[in-house]
């Protein structure tokens, strides 16, 4: 019983110390992401099922935790749409996220997001079909925050007419109750 307290520092020591390497790892790692751009956008592919193109990935530490930056994506969806942006900026809060025991990402930015899709949007569940809930999902509940700029998003409606939406600036905030 004497010794616990000298087990639970030593325990306590070596995870503070096998965090700042992991730290310092990624701190060092980061700035060479772009050199693993045809593994991850392989992995990105595999996972999704769709082919995926990025002229630049980079990635740095700051104090919140890793940014990463993505230019020019590219990918054809299945239904014959297109998927593209100019940019994107991805910032995780890695402390905020640890708090919360939940990823908090501190910037999501999306500059000249290109969303076209033949598929119509509906709110119920025929396997052609895009669910709306799935796009909420990801954007409006998963997300607390993100940022769009100088994007277009056209779609089918469930009437069979084509929707287009011009977004010069739109933000988004998630209540957190």
């Amino acid at each position: 019983m004497r010794r616990l307290p000298g087990i639970l520092l030593l325990t306590g020591a070596a995870l503070v110390v096998i965090a700042a390497l992991l730290v310092s790892g990624l701190r060092i790692a980061l700035p060479h992401l772009d050199a693993w751009r045809p593994e991850i956008l392989n992995k990105i592919e595999s996972a999704t099922g769709m082919p995926v193109e990025a002229s630049q990935l980079s990635a740095s530490w700051q104090n919140f935790g890793p940014t990463l930056e993505a230019h020019d994506i590219r990918a054809e969806l299945k239904d014959g749409g297109e998927f593209s942006v100019k940019r994107v900026t991805l910032a995780l809060d890695v402390w905020q996220s640890l708090l919360h025991m939940r990823w908090q990402f501190r910037d999501l930015t999306f500059w000249q997001l290109r969303f076209r899709t033949n598929t119509p949007i509906t709110s119920g569940g025929s396997d052609d079909s895009l669910e709306a809930s799935h796009i909420s999902d990801l954007f409006l509940r998963q997300f607390d925050h993100f940022d769009l700029r100088d994007s277009e998003v056209s779609f089918l409606t469930p009437s069979g007419q084509r929707a287009e939406l011009a977004i010069p600036q739109l933000t988004w905030l998630n209540d957190p109750r």
